[in-house]
């Protein structure tokens, strides 16, 4: 696992500098159909 790319799922940062942290079920998911 690269922590860049583990990383950067997990945390969004929006161009206004927030970081939005998505959960951990959402996230799993998500990864493995995109």
């Amino acid at each position: 696992m690269k922590t860049n790319k583990s990383f950067s799922k997990r945390l969004r940062v929006t161009r206004n500098g927030k970081i939005v942290a998505r959960k951990p079920g959402q996230n799993h998911f998500n990864a493995k159909e995109s």
